[in-house]
Parts: structure tokens; C-alpha cells; sequence
């Protein structure tokens, strides 16, 4: 049986450098693990089937002692899976020590091939109410989006983590727990942008998550309609392109105007990444980006 390895701070660039070969399925491990590489995100932990020749990694329980937000991805487990080889993320998810299949369980951001094992397991283990969605990963690179002008009586600036982290977790559908120090952390340490009108409202917003892609894209309802998301978008990138860096995105296939409105901004489909629940009671059930 090959053993379960729990990641060093010292051996992240390892880890790093394994999951850079394995882009965009294990882009979730990989922005994680270069953001807290860089520290702006801290209280992973990681854990390999096989070491140094990886296997399969695993994100374990966020270590509260290095977390602002811990209690956001423990209070129910979360993690990402990620192996180019299914078969050996099924043997990393039937390790007990690694996984408790009779609690709930959210893996965010596992590619597709992965998820199907879940899936697989999840039924076999009593998972009555799991969930699954799919979102496409979107990316631009320097010089192909053009940004798009603020609007006459709106101001654009970066969310402040104090002042606006309540708004934005009031404007996401799955917040649950915990969110509104999770977005607080989000804020404190990646880029944003917000558009505000004359009043100090926020009306459009989105924002970077830890793992290195867009998410959260809000337009007030009253606002839609006069292109604020694409100026948010356009705006935000332009924090990566000053950097020579592209931008990453995820948009929900189900969404047909953001899906239009980023491929008309210039972005691409490079990949798709998948959230889904373990639930063996209804009490749980809940999908959430």
C-alpha cells in the first residue's frame, strides 16, 4: 500500500512543481499552494498518496492556527482531489485517515474525471442528497481584453475586507457558515474591484478566489443592463495583464449571459472544474463557488 503523505511547508515547492505539470485539473491545488508559497493564504494542509513520486493529493483540514477562516472550510469538510490517473484517486479516497464518508463532505474545484470517482464513492457510501455542478474555466491573457470604461456617476475601487465583506457575502447565493470571514480574508489578501454609485453603493463587484481564479461576479438587479459587468471583468483583468499574468475565470454554464458576455469579452474555455457535495442528510445539502 502506498503511504499517505502529509505535505511539509518545505516540500510545497515539490508540490508545486508537480501540480504546474498537471494544469488546468489540478488548478485548485496548485493556486492554493503557490498563494501560500507567496504568503497571502495560510492553513492548508496537504496530503499525497506517495512521496516524492505523488500519486494523488488530497487537501486536508485547514489548520486554525494559521487561518483567519478556518472554521469556513472545517465547520463541513472540505477538499480537492486530483490524480491523472482516477484509479489512484479512488485509492486516496477510500483512506480512512484521509476522509470520513459518514460525515458531509464539499469538494470544490476537482476536475471532472476526479468527480466521477467521487461520485462513485459518494453512492456506494450512503450519500442520499449529494450535488454536483459544473463550471467552465475561462482565461485571457495580456492584450486580449481592452478595458472598459467606468460609467459616468460610478466609481471604481478595490473592495475594503472591513467595510464591504458583509455586502458581498449578502450577494452569494450559497453562503452558509462562516462565509462572511472567509470573503474578509479573500478581501484582505487578492484583487477585486467593485463599481459604486454616487451614493457609496456597491452596484457591480467581483472577486479573486485563493485559488487563483475569478468568481463571484455581481450586478445589482435595478443596474443590469449597462454594461457594469463587463467593465468589472475588463477592469479586474487589467490588475493581471500590468503583471504580464493571465486571468482566470470560472462562470456556470447555466449562466448564458456571463457565459456570452466573457466570451465576447475575449476569454477562452480551457478547461472545466466541478464542485460537489457528500451528503447523507438532507441538513447539509448545499453547493457553493
Amino acid at each position: 500500500m502506498q503511504p499517505l503523505h502529509k505535505v511539509t511547508p518545505e516540500e510545497l515547492p515539490v508540490l508545486l512543481e508537480w501540480a504546474a505539470q498537471h494544469l488546468p485539473g489540478a488548478q485548485k491545488i496548485y493556486g492554493t499552494v503557490k498563494e501560500e508559497l507567496n504568503g497571502r493564504w495560510q492553513g492548508p494542509t496537504y496530503y499525497t498518496l506517495g512521496w516524492p513520486e505523488i500519486l494523488a493529493v488530497g487537501e486536508g483540514p485547514v489548520d486554525a492556527s494559521r487561518s483567519q477562516c478556518a472554521d469556513f472550510f472545517n465547520d463541513t469538510r472540505h477538499t480537492c482531489v486530483y490524480s491523472p490517473n482516477p484509479e489512484h484517486v479512488e485509492k486516496l479516497l477510500r483512506r480512512p485517515e484521509f476522509l470520513d464518508w459518514t460525515r458531509p463532505i464539499m469538494f470544490h474545484a476537482t476536475d471532472p474525471d476526479s468527480v466521477n470517482v467521487v461520485e462513485k464513492i459518494s453512492s456506494s457510501t450512503g450519500g442520499q442528497f449529494s450535488q454536483r455542478m459544473s463550471f467552465n474555466l475561462f482565461a485571457a491573457y495580456p492584450g486580449e481584453i481592452a478595458p472598459r470604461p467606468v460609467p459616468d456617476g460610478f466609481e471604481l475601487r478595490q473592495l475594503d475586507p472591513d467595510q464591504d465583506a458583509e455586502f458581498v457575502t449578502s450577494t452569494w447565493a450559497y453562503r452558509r457558515n462562516y462565509t462572511v470571514p472567509y470573503v474578509r480574508e479573500v478581501l484582505s489578501n487578492f484583487p477585486s474591484v467593485g463599481i459604486f454609485n454616487r451614493q457609496g453603493e456597491c452596484v457591480a463587484l467581483e472577486i479573486m478566489s485563493e485559488f487563483g481564479t475569478a468568481v463571484l461576479l455581481f450586478t445589482r438587479e435595478d443596474h443590469r443592463g449597462r454594461g457594469l459587468a463587463s467593465c468589472v471583468v475588463s477592469q479586474l483583468a487589467q490588475r493581471f495583464f500590468q503583471e504580464n499574468k493571465p486571468i482566470l475565470a470560472t462562470v456556470s454554464p447555466q449562466n448564458k449571459a456571463a457565459m456570452d458576455m466573457h466570451q465576447k469579452l475575449g476569454f477562452k474555455v480551457i478547461g472545466k472544474l466541478c464542485w460537489f457535495v457528500h451528503a447523507i442528510t438532507s441538513d447539509k445539502v448545499f453547493i457553493a463557488l
